[in-house]
Protein backbone atom coordinates (compact mmCIF):
# COMPACT_ATOMS: atom_id res chain seq x y z
CA UNK A 1 0.00 0.00 0.00
CA UNK A 2 1.01 3.91 -0.76
CA UNK A 3 2.44 5.33 2.86
CA UNK A 4 -0.02 8.30 2.09
CA UNK A 5 -3.17 5.93 2.27
CA UNK A 6 -1.60 4.15 5.23
CA UNK A 7 -1.27 7.46 7.22
CA UNK A 8 -4.62 8.30 5.95
CA UNK A 9 -6.49 5.32 7.47
CA UNK A 10 -4.41 5.92 10.44
CA UNK A 11 -5.57 9.07 11.22
CA UNK A 12 -8.86 8.63 10.48
CA UNK A 13 -8.75 5.11 13.12
CA UNK A 14 -7.06 7.82 15.28
CA UNK A 15 -9.85 10.15 15.11
CA UNK A 16 -12.60 7.61 15.38
CA UNK A 17 -11.25 6.13 18.49
CA UNK A 18 -10.78 9.27 20.43
CA UNK A 19 -14.98 10.26 19.73
CA UNK A 20 -16.36 9.86 23.03
CA UNK A 21 -18.33 6.85 23.47
CA UNK A 22 -22.24 7.36 24.76
CA UNK A 23 -23.72 5.02 26.82
CA UNK A 24 -27.32 4.36 26.20
CA UNK A 25 -28.43 2.13 29.00
CA UNK A 26 -27.76 5.06 31.60
CA UNK A 27 -27.84 8.48 31.57
CA UNK A 28 -25.24 10.40 33.90
CA UNK A 29 -26.75 13.28 36.07
CA UNK A 30 -24.96 15.68 38.33
CA UNK A 31 -27.60 17.03 40.25
CA UNK A 32 -30.68 15.31 42.50
CA UNK A 33 -34.19 16.15 40.47
CA UNK A 34 -36.08 19.14 41.50
CA UNK A 35 -39.23 17.44 42.82
CA UNK A 36 -36.92 14.50 44.91
CA UNK A 37 -35.25 17.36 47.03
CA UNK A 38 -36.26 18.12 50.27
CA UNK A 39 -36.91 15.71 52.97
CA UNK A 40 -38.05 12.54 53.33
CA UNK A 41 -39.54 10.42 56.08
CA UNK A 42 -40.59 7.04 57.17
CA UNK A 43 -43.31 8.20 60.15
CA UNK A 44 -44.30 5.30 61.57
CA UNK A 45 -46.57 5.91 64.50
CA UNK A 46 -44.74 3.64 66.72
CA UNK A 47 -40.93 4.61 66.23
CA UNK A 48 -39.70 8.24 68.16
CA UNK A 49 -36.96 8.23 65.86
CA UNK A 50 -37.94 7.92 62.01
CA UNK A 51 -35.67 7.03 59.09
CA UNK A 52 -35.21 9.76 56.80
CA UNK A 53 -33.53 10.69 53.23
CA UNK A 54 -32.75 14.44 52.96
CA UNK A 55 -32.25 15.39 48.99
CA UNK A 56 -30.40 18.57 48.15
CA UNK A 57 -29.37 19.54 44.67
CA UNK A 58 -25.84 17.78 45.24
CA UNK A 59 -26.12 15.48 48.15
CA UNK A 60 -28.06 12.82 50.06
CA UNK A 61 -28.08 12.73 53.94
CA UNK A 62 -29.79 9.06 55.07
CA UNK A 63 -30.45 7.56 58.65
CA UNK A 64 -32.14 8.25 61.74
CA UNK A 65 -31.08 11.09 64.22
CA UNK A 66 -29.04 8.89 66.21
CA UNK A 67 -27.41 7.51 63.08
CA UNK A 68 -27.05 9.12 59.32
CA UNK A 69 -24.71 8.75 56.20
CA UNK A 70 -24.43 11.85 54.60
CA UNK A 71 -22.44 11.93 50.86
CA UNK A 72 -21.80 15.18 49.08
CA UNK A 73 -19.24 17.25 46.62
CA UNK A 74 -16.93 14.26 44.95
CA UNK A 75 -18.46 11.75 47.42
CA UNK A 76 -21.54 11.82 46.12
CA UNK A 77 -22.28 9.76 42.38
CA UNK A 78 -25.71 9.83 40.79
CA UNK A 79 -26.96 8.50 37.69
CA UNK A 80 -30.57 7.57 36.01
CA UNK A 81 -31.79 3.60 34.80
CA UNK A 82 -33.41 3.07 31.74
CA UNK A 83 -36.08 2.58 33.95
CA UNK A 84 -36.82 5.75 35.30
CA UNK A 85 -34.78 4.81 38.82
CA UNK A 86 -32.15 7.32 40.18
CA UNK A 87 -28.66 5.58 41.34
CA UNK A 88 -27.32 7.19 44.54
CA UNK A 89 -24.25 6.84 46.86
CA UNK A 90 -20.88 7.18 46.97
CA UNK A 91 -18.70 7.54 44.55
CA UNK A 92 -19.25 4.60 41.91
CA UNK A 93 -20.55 2.21 44.93
CA UNK A 94 -24.50 2.76 44.60
CA UNK A 95 -26.73 2.10 47.83
CA UNK A 96 -29.95 3.23 46.68
CA UNK A 97 -32.19 3.78 43.82
CA UNK A 98 -35.01 6.24 44.14
CA UNK A 99 -37.97 7.42 42.23
CA UNK A 100 -40.91 9.38 43.36
CA UNK A 101 -44.62 8.16 42.67
CA UNK A 102 -48.38 8.62 44.17
CA UNK A 103 -49.03 6.11 45.92
CA UNK A 104 -52.27 5.09 47.60
CA UNK A 105 -51.78 5.38 51.42
CA UNK A 106 -54.42 5.24 54.32
CA UNK A 107 -56.94 5.18 51.21
CA UNK A 108 -55.79 8.46 49.85
CA UNK A 109 -52.84 9.24 46.49
CA UNK A 110 -49.61 10.79 48.10
CA UNK A 111 -46.02 11.59 46.65
CA UNK A 112 -43.80 9.23 48.19
CA UNK A 113 -40.22 8.86 47.42
CA UNK A 114 -39.49 5.28 46.47
CA UNK A 115 -36.33 3.23 47.69
CA UNK A 116 -35.61 -0.12 46.60
CA UNK A 117 -32.18 -1.61 47.73
CA UNK A 118 -30.85 -3.11 44.38
CA UNK A 119 -31.96 -2.90 40.75
CA UNK A 120 -33.90 -6.42 41.12
CA UNK A 121 -35.61 -5.81 44.37
CA UNK A 122 -39.39 -5.99 44.59
CA UNK A 123 -40.34 -3.93 47.59
CA UNK A 124 -38.92 -0.61 47.94
CA UNK A 125 -39.04 1.77 51.49
CA UNK A 126 -41.67 4.32 51.79
CA UNK A 127 -40.86 7.95 52.80
CA UNK A 128 -43.70 10.63 52.92
CA UNK A 129 -43.29 14.10 53.80
CA UNK A 130 -42.90 15.19 57.36
CA UNK A 131 -46.35 15.13 58.41
CA UNK A 132 -48.02 12.69 56.70
CA UNK A 133 -48.12 9.24 59.39
CA UNK A 134 -47.25 6.21 57.38
CA UNK A 135 -49.34 3.20 58.68
CA UNK A 136 -47.15 0.35 59.11
CA UNK A 137 -48.67 -1.83 56.05
CA UNK A 138 -48.00 0.82 53.78
CA UNK A 139 -44.50 1.49 54.67
CA UNK A 140 -43.49 -0.98 52.10
CA UNK A 141 -44.59 -0.99 48.17
CA UNK A 142 -44.74 -3.74 46.26
CA UNK A 143 -42.78 -2.99 42.43
CA UNK A 144 -45.39 -5.09 39.78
Amino acid sequence: MNKKVIATLATITLAVSAMPISATAVQASSKVPSKMRGAWYQNLASIKDPTFVKLTSRSIDTGTRSSHQKWSGSNFSISKTKSGWYKMGYKNIITHYYKVKKIKISGKYRTALLDKYTPSSHYAEVYVRKNVTLPLGDSQYFLH
